[in-house]
């Protein structure tokens, strides 16, 4: 016998729903999936799996407790993907990728995650660059060798770090130093503000970054140091944004989103949207319920909506760098795959 596990985690302040409520509607549901027969179709990810459960939960919108919650549907999907891949004896990323007819990919990088005031090796290897100056050695690069750094380095190419919630001033000028870390080894680094800031707070956290990166390579490299006074050299400044900041998750209010683009025409921040993205995973939800419901098709129909094509335009906008997808809090596999 083959057994599929899913994992239900309603997570506090981002999920409607409780753990509680999550584990009753799990039990609700549990009697009405044994026997059912699972088709490896489901694994195609095209609303195949909304079909399926609907069916075999005898339409979820007449359980007691309402449709299915999104941390359960995901669950669900998540147990029914592995046990469908453990009866192929595969793994679940080529069951998908052979369903979908899709390039498979054997490794799935991660970034590193460093959460708000937690020192890092990264601001090791920026004080590493400016030791290295300081006592005359010819490469910043070279001297940010100690264990914890050339250990992070090995293992991380990314580093996440989360902002917002404090003095923006402060944030910048950390991030200023921890880009001149990136920059020493290599590496790149990623913010996540959620949804924090107003457009003056971000104003100030970029300047702040901004002078604290400029100041940085003012000292790594003095050749970077303009002025008017005799033996003054003028030079380009230093490239900004550096090639070492990827973007910031989600740095303004959610009702400031449209202002994105002028934040990055103005300082060279580019964003990712993140739980701007659930407005469209829901309605992609409720559109593919309601095409099972009614119709009981594989829900071809789930894109399109309003929030969709929303969604689908500050995508295209040169200030968006990426899309992050969580499956738990959009509702399951399926509807982040479409």
């Amino acid at each position: 016998a083959v057994r599929g596990l899913g994992e239900v985690c309603p997570l506090p302040g981002f999920h409607s729903e409780s753990l509680d409520e999550a584990a009753a509607q799990l039990r609700s549901v549990a009697h009405r999936l044994q026997g059912a027969l699972l088709p490896f179709a489901v694994a195609r990810l095209d609303g195949s799996m909304s079909a399926w459960l609907a069916a075999a939960c005898d339409r979820p919108s007449k359980l007691a407790s309402g449709p299915l919650l999104p941390s359960v549907r995901c669950a669900l999907e998540m147990a029914c993907l592995h046990l469908l891949a453990q009866a192929a004896n595969t793994s679940i990323a080529q069951l998908v990728c052979c369903a979908r007819r899709a390039p498979y990919q054997s490794h799935v990088r991660i970034n590193g995650l460093l959460a708000r005031g937690e020192a890092s090796s990264l601001e090791a290897a920026a004080d590493a660059a400016r030791a290295a100056v300081d006592s005359a050695r010819p490469s910043s690069r070279a001297c940010a060798s100690g264990p914890a750094v050339k250990h992070a380095a090995a293992r991380m190419r990314t580093w996440k770090v989360k902002v917002g919630g404090g003095d923006p001033a402060a944030d910048g000028r950390r991030i200023g130093k921890l880009l001149l870390g990136c920059t020493a080894l290599g590496a790149r680094l990623r913010l996540d503000a959620n949804q924090a800031w107003s457009r003056e707070q971000a104003a100030t956290f970029c300047e702040a970054m901004q002078t604290e990166w400029e100041a940085g390579c003012a000292a790594l490299c003095p050749e970077h140091q303009r002025g008017d006074g005799a033996g003054a050299v003028s030079a380009p400044a230093p490239r900004w944004p550096p090639p070492a900041l990827d973007f910031c998750e989600e740095p303004l209010m959610a009702r400031l989103h449209a202002q994105l683009p002028a934040l990055h025409a103005q300082y060279g921040l580019r964003h990712a949207i993140d739980e701007g993205a659930l407005p469209a995973a829901a309605e992609a939800l409720e559109r593919l319920a309601a095409s099972c419901a009614t119709s009981g098709s594989d829900g071809a129909s789930a894109r399109g909506g309003e929030a969709f094509r929303a969604l689908q335009e500050r995508l295209g906008d040169a200030s968006c760098a990426g899309l992050i997808l969580k499956p738990t809090l959009a509702g399951g596999l399926e509807v982040s795959a479409r």
